[in-house]
């Protein structure tokens, strides 16, 4: 895993460009380059190149890489070229930095003969690349490398073109310049397990992508461009603390999951979606032959998802939780690595804390157990997080997340985890509130939620999921059971109401779909990317296999709920391997005591988060939102007095603060 970024600008033809050299600034790479280095401590490099193509159309193309080794030190290093394309005009333009992560740039010319067929920055992992490399070797590829996967991409590239990556089992985001047409490839895995980030200025011809907001903000500054907010997309951003496509940023949108967008030389940009057609299979077979058969293939599904991910040139541990997807990941994992190290954040809080479940699956797959305490400055670590993300991130399991990483570091920098498992088997309760939205929405929408049943001050208690669940049948349906600020509440936060299109899910499968398309990529996944190249380590997710995934996405609700239990095929499987314990209890996720920690200020966060109401300023200059201050007080008086909880809306205050501060500073690089 790494941090990818780069520049292309388009010179249309009677326009005489500037230099080469001077065409895409070097201080323009510099700030790219500031903003991803935390996420590759290993490497650094750089790639400049033009194409001249008819018309007098003239194109460059500038590419930064920071790399985080995982696999082939030696060989992977990027940007990584592949050599046997035609030179333009008998001369080249091409240049390549390679070097460690505190080298000075130094560009090293590149020959014409042969020329640079392709360039490729990548970010994530080829899983299956030496089936790959075997494949295309004996298509007559010439690997220069001993087993790098990026290496893999630029050959699997030039041979299938965008084909290519129906073949890939990989997370990924890449940007592969494709000299011979003057193309900047930009991609994205499937399920959106790597983040990228797109900015566009046509009027300027100008296009840039990184793999951090925050990055590409600061470019703006660098570039003189004034940072333009996208209003809808702020709210949209304080209503669910996150966004699938859209940034709070005007001129910055988020790359879709499975799509290859080409910037074409004249700068066209057009998209190839992949997601829809697996979230929306033609049919789905609710058939199997008996109960043994049906898990005997999914625990070879998983064996074999699980497999590739272990295959790295470093050390290795799982997260696990104690629940049934990290565990079954674990369980497989363990199997294949007898010396496998699981690692398990220990909560303050006992209600939170799930260390006893994790300890019982360790000793049943007879692992090594390292257990780390929550961190201890939470508001500091939030800071950091909103800097690196430069987005105002509302998903508080960001901290947990990150100390995980940050804690297993030092015991393995590739980790594996159970993540997707709630969405690709219909794990979550929310799956099945849907059911009742199309049924009972007519009957309620005349309800004052607020006086038949009011919420009560526990979030997990009986009283407070009823709230929620009636709350989003009278209002904005499914969508408001994800939310931070329902509709009931955000009609309080802003002095003005922003209207949202209710949603129109009917069914678990709708919800799935929904998640898997939006909160998927999002919110969860987004979370675990910053956690962890934060902590500098590489999370692989082996129930998001594009195999196993779409099997999972393509099988009736009763064979994912068999025995009409949540997540129902999957716990069969575990019961084969794993304890009681991780298997029949309440979900308890990836939560922090937030409640209580507001309460008894811990860390400071109930001081903070008083002090942005009083100080009746919250948000950028610039984000044009009416926000009513006196709700805010509201919310704190009541959480603070213990008669409603508010823990996350609170921290989303937290967030924004931290975003607005950070945004301050950055705006003006």
């Amino acid at each position: 895993m790494c941090g990818i970024a780069g520049i292309l600008r388009v010179w249309p033809g009677g326009k005489s460009p500037p230099g080469h050299e001077h065409a895409i600034p070097e201080p323009w790479l510099d700030t790219l380059d500031a903003h991803i280095k935390h996420r590759g401590p290993d490497g650094q490099g750089r790639f400049r190149d033009r194409a001249l193509r008819p018309g007098g159309i003239t194109v460059d193309v500038a590419l930064v890489h920071r790399r985080l080794s995982i696999v082939d030190h030696t060989g992977g290093a990027q940007p990584m070229l592949l050599r046997g394309g035609r030179s333009h005009q008998n001369e080249t333009y091409a240049r390549l930095f390679q070097g460690g992560p505190n080298d000075s740039v130094r560009y090293q010319p590149q020959s014409a003969a042969p020329g640079v067929r392709a360039c490729v920055v990548f970010n994530g992992c080829v899983y299956n690349h030496r089936e790959l490399r075997a494949e295309l070797a004996s298509r007559g590829r010439d690997f220069t490398t001993d087993h790098s996967d990026t290496e893999c991409l630029l050959h699997a590239w030039c041979e299938w073109g965008e084909a290519m990556v129906d073949r890939l089992d990989a997370m990924h985001a890449f940007a592969l310049w494709d000299a011979a047409d003057a193309r900047l490839i930009l991609a994205r895995d499937l399920f959106g397990e790597k983040p990228l980030y797109v900015l566009a200025f046509p009027e300027r011809h100008t296009w840039a992508f990184a793999s951090t907001a925050a990055a590409l903000v600061a470019l703006c500054a660098m570039m003189g461009e004034p940072v333009v907010f996208d209003k809808a997309a702020c709210v949209e951003w304080i209503t669910r603390g996150y966004s699938d496509r859209a940034t709070p940023y005007a001129a910055i949108t988020q790359a879709p999951p499975g799509e290859i967008r080409p910037i074409e030389a004249m700068g066209g940009l057009h998209a190839t979606p992949r997601l829809d057609r697996v979230v929306n299979p033609p049919e789905r077979s609710a058939r199997f032959v008996n109960k043994k058969l049906l898990l005997d293939g999914w625990e070879a599904r998983l064996r074999a998802s699980v497999m590739p991910r272990l295959d790295a040139d470093v050390p290795l541990a799982c997260l696990l939780s104690g629940g049934v997807d990290s565990s079954l990941v674990a369980w497989a994992a363990s199997t294949q690595r007898p010396d496998l190290t699981c690692v398990t954040v220990r909560m303050p809080v006992a209600g939170y804390d799930e260390t006893s479940y994790a300890a019982d699956v360790a000793r049943a797959i007879n692992a090594r157990h390292v257990v780390v305490d929550a961190g201890d400055e939470p508001a500091r670590d939030l800071d950091r997080l909103i800097g690196q993300l430069g987005m105002p991130f509302g998903d508080s399991s960001l901290l947990p997340t990150f100390w995980a990483c940050d804690a297993a570091a030092s015991v393995g920098k590739v980790l594996l985890t159970g993540d997707g498992g709630d969405e690709m088997f219909l794990g979550y309760d929310r799956y099945d509130a849907a059911r009742w939205v199309g049924l009972l929405t007519p009957y309620l929408r005349l309800i004052n939620t607020e006086d038949y049943c009011p919420p009560g001050a526990d979030p997990r208690s009986t009283r407070s999921r009823v709230h929620r669940l009636f709350d989003a049948l009278v209002n904005e349906g499914y969508t408001d059971l994800l939310a931070i600020y329902p509709a009931s509440l955000r009609c309080r936060f802003f002095s003005d109401d922003f209207h949202a299109s209710r949603s129109i899910i009917r069914d678990r499968l709708d919800a799935r779909a929904y998640d898997v398309r939006f909160h998927l990529p999002g919110g969860m996944l987004r979370k675990v990317d910053a956690a962890s190249m934060s902590a500098g380590v590489e999370v692989r997710a082996p129930l998001l296999a594009h195999p196993l995934a779409t099997a999972a996405l393509s099988v009736h609700e009763r064979v994912a709920r068999l025995g009409r239990q949540r997540k129902g095929l999957l716990r069969a499987l575990a019961r084969r391997h794993l304890p009681h314990s991780a298997i029949d209890r309440r979900k308890m996720g990836f939560a922090i005591p937030l409640g209580d920690w507001f309460r008894s200020d811990h860390a400071g966060l109930g001081t903070r988060v008083c002090n942005i109401a009083a100080s009746g300023r919250l948000l950028p200059r610039g984000v044009d939102l009416p926000v009513n201050f006196g709700f805010i007080q509201t919310m704190i008086d009541e959480h603070m007095e213990s008669r409603r909880d508010h823990s996350q809306r609170l921290y989303m205050l937290l967030a924004l603060d931290a975003w607005t501060r950070w945004h301050e500073s950055a705006a003006h690089v």
